[in-house]
């Protein structure tokens, strides 16, 4: 979707490069023909992409990852194109320093904005997940699996809460609504050319 001429895609993209961390960014989307559009401007962003199943979410963030053999995946989605690349930093800095954790989040307990959302895993993880996991509700959803209050035993969590500024749990960062469009059209006009602050 464009906003004020830029593609709130390539804001992500754009906003998540900014991370210190991240080394590989891959946009994980379907093999519907709709989304051939996503693989077009993929391309024209020079970006890595990974088509798989619409509904089995898990398992197309898996072998995403595996694609690249990665470790670790930092889980987003689509519709939020204000990442904020220093909220992915942190999480990924402490699951690199804390690696008896199996995935860390500030989403579990809600806390940041919506639309700030970050789950960062090890790969490892995630196929243990894949492997046990038959809900298709967890699966759509990639790594919820992890942290359901059900499967405290096989998987280490963490949730990080956010700092006074931004314990906004009820701010609406995203793009789902007609509303979060009238919104973030607002930001994108404020900030112009430089939507991709970190």
């Amino acid at each position: 979707m464009d906003i004020n001429g830029v593609q709130t895609l390539e804001c992500q993209i754009e906003r998540l490069r900014k991370s210190s961390l991240v080394e590989e960014i891959i946009i994980a989307t379907t093999l519907n023909n709709s989304d051939d559009a996503i693989e077009e401007f993929s391309k024209k962003i020079g970006c890595k992409i990974f088509r798989g199943d619409e509904q089995d979410v898990m398992q197309r963030i898996l072998r995403a990852s595996e694609s690249v053999d990665a470790d670790i995946q930092v889980q987003l989605t689509g519709d939020c194109p204000l990442v904020d690349p220093t909220i992915v930093d942190d999480l990924l800095r402490y699951l690199i320093n804390n690696t008896n954790f199996d995935l860390v989040s500030n989403a579990i307990e809600r806390s940041y904005p919506i639309g700030l959302d970050c789950r960062i895993f090890k790969v490892s993880s995630l196929k243990k997940a894949d492997k046990l996991c038959k809900d298709p509700i967890h699966r759509v959803h990639g790594s919820t699996f992890m942290y359901d209050d059900k499967n405290t035993e096989l998987f280490k969590t963490k949730n990080f809460l956010a700092p006074k500024n931004l314990h906004h749990p009820e701010w609406r960062w995203t793009l789902d609504t007609q509303e979060d469009l009238n919104f973030l059209k607002k930001i994108f006009e404020y900030f112009g050319s430089n939507i991709f602050f970190d």
